[in-house]
């Protein structure tokens, strides 16, 4: 099996009790079938409480959140409980996991971390030059077996990935079009369309996404202002977005038979993340990394995490007007690669 994963993949590591946030808050925990009845013969003060908190509906199996939100688990010290008295092997699978991302096809597997984690974020953010993958092999069995046909097709998808990879970074411009990584307006009429129609994961994200409808007037009439004073950061930050954006989600396309669902969702985050750069600056009057940092968290925890909201995100809306993707060049007030 060859893996692949971003130079900052080895860097990460949990800052536990130390984080800014949590990610043991606003989301339900889905317990997998092992953990599950692991859990289910636990005795005593903590088997009790286990069986207090776990839900079982269907084949659906996990831990609620508490009426404040937190994980009933989630200590005062910001540590989770189970794994404090269990060890790390007594959480469950996706609270091992998290914030890793897997996604195979034949002998390869791709291998992420999520921007929902603020210390990805720092990772992202804060690197300098350009992002690089790294590659190594182990001897686990290959997700599927792949005909010639399908392997040929997996590595001219993997090819193109990694030259909108080379062209987002500047380091092949003229080779392969790729996207705006500071989008126009063309895109806004489909994301007020979007917003209000977007599950609720996170309440404190749901409250920044209703805001870019509420605010959009004003946000707009700021946007060529913080464009000015922001550009050269905003290049560099938005860069990093995308080609996290790319990497992550070009795969997803070899099941889909193109990329026209893949460039609406990258267009789409990319410009929402630009609007709520923007309504974050108007508030405070304020923009650094750690704002960029901060809003791909909220932004992840509510888009990413919620295959309804990817969808949307995804989808070819019957008023779209559809457009060609951007290509190499200038053009008044974007900044385009």
């Amino acid at each position: 099996m060859q893996i692949e994963y971003p130079d900052y993949y080895n860097k990460f590591h949990c800052l536990a009790g130390d984080c800014p946030d949590t990610c043991c808050r606003d989301w339900e925990v889905d317990v997998d079938d092992d953990t599950f009845y692991y859990y289910k013969v636990q005795e005593g003060e903590l088997g009790a409480k286990l069986g207090h908190c776990l839900r079982e509906e269907g084949e659906l199996k996990y831990i609620p959140m508490k009426e404040d939100g937190f994980c009933p688990f989630l200590t005062k010290e910001k540590l989770c409980e189970l794994c404090c008295r269990l060890g790390e092997e007594g959480m469950c699978q996706v609270c091992q996991e998290y914030p890793r991302y897997y996604m195979g096809i034949g002998h390869y597997e791709q291998v992420d971390l999520s921007l929902s984690c603020m210390e990805v974020g720092r990772l992202l953010f804060t690197g300098a030059g350009p992002v690089r993958y790294e590659k190594s092999e182990d001897e686990e069995e290959p997700w599927e077996t792949l005909s010639g046909e399908e392997q040929e097709k997996l590595e001219k998808l993997l090819k193109l990935r990694d030259a909108m990879v080379a062209s987002l970074q500047n380091e092949d411009r003229k080779k392969e079009p790729c996207i705006c990584i500071l989008p126009g307006e063309e895109e806004d009429g489909m994301l007020l369309k979007i917003l209000p129609e977007l599950e609720i994961l996170d309440a404190r994200s749901g409250r920044i996404l209703r805001e870019i409808g509420e605010n959009y007037d004003k946000i707009r009439e700021s946007e060529p202002e913080f464009r000015k004073c922001y550009g050269d950061l905003l290049e560099k930050l938005f860069t990093r977005f995308a080609v996290y954006l790319v990497f992550r989600y070009t795969l997803d396309s070899y099941y889909e038979g193109n990329l026209d669902a893949e460039k609406r969702l990258w267009k789409r985050s990319l410009r929402l993340m630009l609007l709520m750069c923007v309504n974050e600056e108007r508030q405070t009057g304020s923009f650094g990394v750690g704002t960029m940092i901060q809003l791909a968290h909220r932004f992840s925890r509510q888009i990413e995490h919620s295959d309804e909201n990817m969808e949307k995100m995804k989808q070819e809306w019957s008023t779209e007007k559809v457009t060609e993707e951007c290509v190499s060049g200038n053009k008044a007030g974007e900044s385009v690669v």
